[in-house]
């Protein structure tokens, strides 16, 4: 058992030295980006949603609601997940699951169908975060880590300005 945290505290400490270092973190700043990017692109189209399904705003609220609670409750859950199925599956099946929930907003039949895909998507949106976050302190050089949050964390300065144009 020891032996095992020892190794993992060990090449955590060294931060897998062999991975190119700016591929892996323009890899983890578009994730973070299609991660966040959901989050602000509806706020302004609530009005026009209003008009498409023929609802009320209190109706049409549960899209920005719904998704931000699922968001926010998802992220205590991404550690024990990371650690159980790894970083990278996670993050590539967050990437997907986000890819697929934005398809399947985009195909809503109702309000209702958008609000429970909204929710979906934050669930995935809400796991990419701290998943990312952490495979920056798992995968790169420890010397370069306060670099590559700083980057990273560009990722949800940029949402916010690029979230309301799309």
């Amino acid at each position: 058992m020891s032996v095992t945290m020892n190794a993992a505290a060990a090449k955590a400490e060294e931060g897998q030295g062999s991975l190119p270092f700016w591929p892996v973190l323009l890899t983890l700043f578009c994730g973070s980006f299609v991660g966040m990017y959901p989050m602000v692109s509806l706020n302004v189209s609530l009005p026009g949603f209003i008009g498409i399904f023929h609802t009320g705003l209190g109706t049409v609220q549960w899209i920005i609601t719904g998704f931000t609670l699922a968001f926010g409750m998802i992220a205590p859950v991404s550690g024990y997940l990371s650690s159980r199925f790894g970083g990278r599956r996670m993050f590539l099946l967050s990437l997907a699951g986000i890819t697929v929930s934005s398809v399947m907003c985009s195909l809503s039949w109702n309000i209702h169908a958008l609000i429970f895909f909204r929710i979906l998507q934050g669930l995935w949106c809400g796991l990419i975060q701290p998943v990312s976050l952490a495979m920056i302190y798992q995968t790169l050089p420890r010397g370069r880590q306060p670099l590559a949050v700083s980057v990273w964390s560009f990722s949800t300065v940029l949402w916010h300005g690029g979230g309301p144009l799309g």
